[in-house]
């Protein structure tokens, strides 16, 4: 899926290409897998130079080109395709359980849906799905965030640092291969990564880490730093988090928030462009978030829990709004109302089709492990989520979103409630955010306090509390239209 470039994508790098006449041997031990687009062939003598590298991006201490190492798996050339990030290289699980099917450390990789989760089954051949080993076809970087889906081995969790590039992951191979059993080396003469398949090292699962790669960035850095407080004005990637400050969503797996269907490398539909319904009349699908059986999160001592607390500001939010003459859809009015995950999902693209939408705003209370962390923080669209965006005058929505994103956290802290600022933060990962994004419409999911939390849940522990956020919100939403078309 083609999308809007990142001002820093500014080359076109050259994967390693071979001869179609390289010889084969007839050896399954060393012969390229069968179907293999691109054939093997040994590796011999030096390069005659390093190859040319060139950064296509460079944010918050991440360095990324696209990788220029030669790969060699039990002595014969091979050519995944990989990303090298602060030099170290990166592959596709899938690519790598290809390369080593038939092999004494083959794997398989699926997409577990019962678990939501990539599942890898060591001692298994890799059963085909179509599109192994070929390049993605862009040779800039469009979409770069750290990878969150979970990854299980033989059925327990395990921890690899990867990243999300262009709607591919990619793990970082130093991980990969104690995990399956393969042996890594580099050779720093012929600048090749080579892989021996037949390493006598057990694999052995990984201590399960509750922290998401992202706590991983950059991966040379020993410990994870402390969140800091951000100028109002600040739209970021999301940036690390100490353990006790992780959202519970992504600790404990997916929400109504993350997204219940992507799988480990997902093939992305292109949606049509709809965009905001520019006629005159502002409509805004409104989000409680979670509902019915999903409580969300809640407060170990009072008890209260965000489903009713998401609904109760949403109805007053609703009713401020609809005295101003703003049409509102609920994507739920009752605490008993189970939707989540795909129904969820569905029901918004079902809303954004229809064509009358100029915005959506999810609504949530916030939650962490250690229940110490604090303050309001705001996710928003990156841009790109369209590939029509920039097309014909089309704005990509992502400029909306930021725009309210900033104004929702400036309205919280004017509140004079002593609120802590966690930041605006792109996120691809929230499909309550992205969704909508991809028809052109802009959306926001906000964040405005940690319930479970013994201060913050003290500013929304009352009726008058929640009349109170909800005008924060509606200010916003005001001040923003005010110059905003709808």
């Amino acid at each position: 899926m083609r999308k809007r470039v990142l001002p820093a994508a500014l080359a076109v790098l050259a994967l390693l290409s071979f001869s179609a006449g390289a010889a084969l041997t007839g050896d399954p031990e060393t012969a390229a897998p069968e179907g293999s687009p691109l054939p093997a062939e040994a590796v011999t003598g030096p390069a005659a130079a390093p190859p040319a590298v060139v950064t296509l991006l460079d944010v918050d201490g991440l360095k990324v080109s696209q990788s220029t190492s030669r790969v060699a798996v039990d002595g014969l050339q091979v050519a995944p395709e990989g990303y090298c990030i602060n030099q170290e290289n990166y592959y596709k699980l899938r690519d790598l359980a290809y390369l080593l099917s038939g092999k004494k450390s083959a794997f398989d990789v699926i997409w577990d849906d019962q678990l939501s989760c990539i599942s890898m089954l060591s001692g298994k051949d890799y059963t085909v799905a179509g599109g192994e080993m070929l390049p993605s076809g862009s040779a800039s970087i469009y979409k770069f965030v750290p990878s969150y889906s979970a990854v299980r081995l033989n059925g327990e969790p395990v921890q690899m640092t990867g990243y999300n590039i262009n709607n591919n992951n990619y793990y970082r191979i130093r991980d990969v291969a104690p995990l399956v059993g393969f042996g890594i080396d580099w050779d720093k003469d012929t600048y090749t990564v080579v892989i021996d398949s037949k390493t006598e090292e057990t694999p052995q699962p990984s201590v399960p880490d509750v922290t998401p790669p992202a706590a991983q960035m950059p991966p040379t850095t020993p410990e994870t730093p402390q969140e800091p407080d951000l100028p109002d004005s600040d739209i970021r990637i999301p940036v690390v988090t100490p353990e006790d400050q992780l959202p519970t969503d992504i600790l404990f797996g997916p929400s109504d928030k993350e997204d219940p269907e992507a799988p480990g490398e997902p093939e992305e539909p292109v949606y049509p462009w709809i965009g905001p319904c520019i006629d005159g009349e502002l409509t805004i699908l409104l989000d409680p978030g979670h509902g019915g059986s999903d409580a969300g999160s809640s407060n170990p001592v009072t008890g209260q829990a965000e489903n009713r607390t998401n609904l109760t500001v949403a109805k007053y939010l609703k009713e401020m709004l609809e005295e101003e003459g703003v049409r509102v859809i609920m994507t739920r009015s009752s605490t008993s109302t189970n939707l989540r995950g795909t129904d969820r999902k569905a029901r918004v693209r079902e809303i954004c089709e229809e064509g009358e939408l100029d915005l959506v705003l999810s609504i949530h209370h916030n939650g962490s492990t250690k229940h110490t962390a604090r303050g309001s923080e705001l996710f928003v669209q990156p841009a790109g989520l369209s590939p029509h965006a920039g097309q014909d005058g089309k704005v990509d929505s992502s400029v909306t979103s930021q725009a309210l994103g900033k104004r929702l956290l400036n309205s919280y802290l004017s509140m004079g409630l002593g609120l802590t600022s966690r930041g605006v933060k792109e996120t691809n990962s929230y499909y309550m955010v992205y969704t909508s994004g991809q028809y052109g419409i802009p959306a926001v999911l906000s964040e405005f306090c940690f319930i479970d939390n013994a201060d913050d849940v003290k500013l929304i522990d009352s009726d008058d509390d929640l009349k109170a956020e909800a005008k924060a919100i509606f200010d916003a939403l005001m001040g923003l239209y005010e110059t905003t078309p709808y």
